[in-house]
């Protein structure tokens, strides 16, 4: 990802696996996700956490929390090239993915 492999993938120099922004509930307010550990956990030590943007741009709301992953060697996507509308995606690179759909004020595996 950070150094990308042609087109389409062009390259992400600020690449994180375990962060991801965008509009995911197709708002028009950027939101993010972050993949955090539970260091006192030995295995599926991972923990997801979606916070949806408000229009006030300084708040932030936890709207899908999802502890007990096995998100070792997977990463969040978001954005191009996949088709719109785009969505939030958990998994291995090029791999069939978790893909998570707005549902109300939350979010669901799909």
């Amino acid at each position: 990802m950070k150094a990308g492999v042609g087109t389409p993938w062009v390259p992400v120099p600020d690449y994180q696996p375990y962060v991801a922004t965008g509009d995911f509930n197709s708002d028009g307010v950027p939101d993010f996700a972050v993949a955090v550990i539970d260091a006192s956990k030995r295995s599926d030590y991972f923990t997801l956490l979606i916070f949806n943007g408000s229009r006030n741009a300084r708040t932030w709301t936890l709207a899908f929390m999802k502890s007990g992953l096995a998100l070792k060697h997977q990463a969040l996507f978001y954005g191009a090239p996949r088709p719109k509308p785009y969505r939030l995606i958990v998994g291995r690179f090029e791999s069939e993915a978790a893909i998570l759909v707005p549902s109300g004020r939350t979010y669901k595996f799909r």
